[in-house]
């Protein structure tokens, strides 16, 4: 590193239907940061795509009430540039670099951050991401493809069938095969945007056509009856497991207004009452599916335990949010990790990995050389 401190990029906003959380999440990091070890770059970016570096978090949005978009008055339009071997902040209107990334830390939640896109950018850039590499990243955004590979595994997940825009399957045949009520949610979406809960032809007809509008691919889910189970995950090759943390929901599921806008729709039960053995088995269960998608740095392994102690896998955040209300920060706090600690854990895993990576593909390069020598 150049420099004394650990220049972290927060890059938050988006142009996904979380834009608003991100930024919420992006105040909880900037608030939790060391500023003895790490410099902070606010990277905001908008939802025309563009990209601005903030003073500070005041000049991006009013704290208690996040506007929709980003402000764009008095800040830089800036770009990502790699020059001498190292990342700068190029301001695109003066043409000057405005400080060295060592780190990028993406709070983006939703497609276009959490689906592996920033994540390709960081790698294409040659600078360490916080967070699961490229492949993982999209898998696990992926609800249906997570689904398959968690299954395949021998992992219980919900029943359920994948349908694209051109499907011709009847509200009837879906509750032969899955019961009903039903779920319906984006293939690709978080926070639970866009996911309904169904019981009749006319609501499921309304609630396909909402989740059609956030992603191409919808699934159609059987309902679980059991507990919401939550686990924190973090590091590599060797996965830390926070205690499992329980959601008691007061209208039927974890909604985007109990998560984020209706205090009273759900309470949040850090640890879960569990016995020590159901407890052992979820947190198992936990790293299990956190390495079989081959998750790095950050996940949060959502699951149901049913009145039979089944534990069914439901699905797997890979960029967790950070806000006040959030189970990740809340469970890693429960667990002996503040959001400081939890910052480093991060920012070092990603460094960590970089280099990891960088070496393994000298080393890589170097014995297919050896190789081709010995072929010649």
């Amino acid at each position: 590193m150049m420099n004394e401190k650990i220049s972290v990029a927060i890059v938050f906003g988006g142009q996904s239907a979380e834009h608003k959380v991100s930024i919420q999440s992006a105040f909880n990091l900037l608030e939790s940061i060391d500023r003895e070890k790490y410099h902070p770059f606010l990277l905001g970016i908008d939802r025309t795509g563009s990209w601005f570096l903030y003073p500070d978090f005041y000049a991006v949005t009013n704290r208690r009430q996040p506007r929709q978009r980003l402000c764009r008055s008095r800040v830089r339009e800036v770009a990502l540039l790699r020059k001498n071997a190292a990342v700068h902040i190029l301001d695109l209107d003066t043409l000057d670099l405005l400080g060295q990334v060592d780190v990028v830390v993406p709070v983006l939640h939703g497609p276009c951050g959490e689906d592996g896109c920033i994540q390709g950018l960081a790698r294409m850039l040659g600078v360490p991401c916080a967070g699961s590499d490229v492949l993982s990243s999209a898998l696990c955004m992926d609800k249906d493809i997570s689904k398959r590979l968690l299954s395949q595994a021998g992992v219980a997940v919900a029943d359920y069938l994948a349908l694209t825009r051109d499907h011709s399957m009847t509200f009837e045949k879906l509750v032969d095969r899955l019961g009903c009520p039903l779920y319906v949610k984006p293939a690709g979406m978080g926070s639970s945007i866009g996911v309904s809960k169904v019981a009749s032809r006319e609501a499921w007809a309304a609630a396909m056509a909402m989740a059609f509008r956030y992603d191409s691919k919808v699934l159609v889910e059987r309902e679980i009856c059991g507990r919401e189970i939550e686990c924190a995950v973090i590091g590599r090759e060797r996965p830390r497991v926070s205690v499992p943390g329980e959601v008691i929901t007061r209208h039927g599921y974890y909604s985007y207004t109990a998560k984020y806008l209706d205090s009273e729709a759900a309470q949040l039960e850090i640890p879960a009452v569990l016995d020590d053995m159901t407890a052992a088995v979820i947190r198992q269960l936990a790293a299990d599916v956190y390495t079989l998608l081959g998750c790095r740095g950050m996940a949060r392994v959502d699951m149901f335990l049913t009145a039979g102690d089944e534990v069914i896998v439901n699905e797997v955040n890979t960029l967790p949010g950070f806000t006040h209300n959030s189970m990740f920060p809340k469970l890693w706090q429960a667990s002996g990790v503040d959001g400081r600690a939890l910052i480093d854990h991060l920012v070092m895993g990603a460094i960590d990995g970089f280099f990891s990576r960088q070496e393994s593909a000298i080393f890589d390069a170097v014995a297919g050389a050896a190789g081709a020598g010995e072929l010649s």
